[in-house]
């Protein structure tokens, strides 16, 4: 600590401005930090706004998956932190000012009033503050680079997850289609069977492929199920908010150029 003292007879304007100097000087040397208030409830998102579920493309989907994820809200508020962190240690020690006044107890010739003054500064703050400021730096930056592969690991979890619930749907549709088909087939076979237009194999192999078909659509709604709660998971969203997807568009052929480019 280093304190300067200094007790002397000048006069109450000199004392003046020799303390507005020092005080001049502390603000000077020091910043001030006022944190946000904390919010008064937890965020805790039930559903997307209406104008965001018209139709969504696999863009929008990785979009508000980035926006809306709860993990990557928590990672955002973790990476402000370091940022407070990050900028807190920057600051230089605080230094303090003392100021006193000593009156003698008897008046008499040659006798007045004295003042003091103090600089107090923590050396040992202001020596390894670089190193904290350092350290801080770096925890700051690991936590941005943190964020941006969560963000990325989002985009990327998103987007299968979408091909996977568009895909979902469409096979949930052809399995439906073909569960009633071997159902009238089914049917049609049963009346052959009792005009003995056809054998009892025959008609057995249209009751195996109606089971078939019934199992593969039960393992296909199950998955779809899975896939749609994941993707309103991811999202941030409750599960019973409709989710409207764009049909996936055909991929484009690569030009010959391109190809022989590559």
């Amino acid at each position: 600590m280093i304190d300067a003292d200094h007790s002397t007879t000048r006069s109450i304007p000199q004392v003046r401005r020799l303390t507005t100097t020092l005080i001049a000087l502390a603000v000077c040397a020091c910043a001030t930090y006022s944190p946000l208030p904390l919010p008064q409830q937890p965020d805790l998102v039930g559903a997307v706004p209406e104008h965001d579920l018209q139709s969504l493309n696999m863009d929008a989907v990785a979009t508000i998956a980035v926006l809306n994820n709860p993990d990557l809200k928590a990672i955002r508020a973790k990476t402000q932190v370091g940022e407070a962190q990050a900028f807190a240690a920057g600051l230089l020690p605080d230094p303090q000012i003392n100021a006193s006044l000593d009156r003698p107890r008897n008046s008499g010739p040659g006798l007045v009033d004295a003042y003091g003054l103090g600089l107090n500064i923590d050396l040992q703050a202001l020596l390894t503050q670089p190193d904290k400021s350092a350290a801080a730096n770096a925890a700051r930056d690991q936590a941005r680079l943190e964020q941006l592969w969560q963000e990325w690991q989002t985009v990327a979890q998103a987007r299968s997850l979408y091909v996977e619930r568009f895909n979902g749907l469409q096979k949930l549709q052809f399995l439906t289609d073909a569960e009633a088909k071997f159902e009238a087939q089914l049917e049609q076979s049963q009346r052959a069977l009792l005009s003995h237009d056809v054998t009892l194999d025959q008609s057995g192999a249209s009751a195996a492929l109606l089971t078939d078909a019934r199992v593969q659509l039960s393992t296909a709604q199950r998955t779809a199920s899975q896939a749609d709660y994941a993707l309103h998971a991811l999202l941030g969203i409750t599960p019973d908010v409709a989710l409207p997807l764009q049909p996936l568009s055909e991929p484009s052929m690569p030009q010959r150029a391109e190809v022989e480019l590559a």
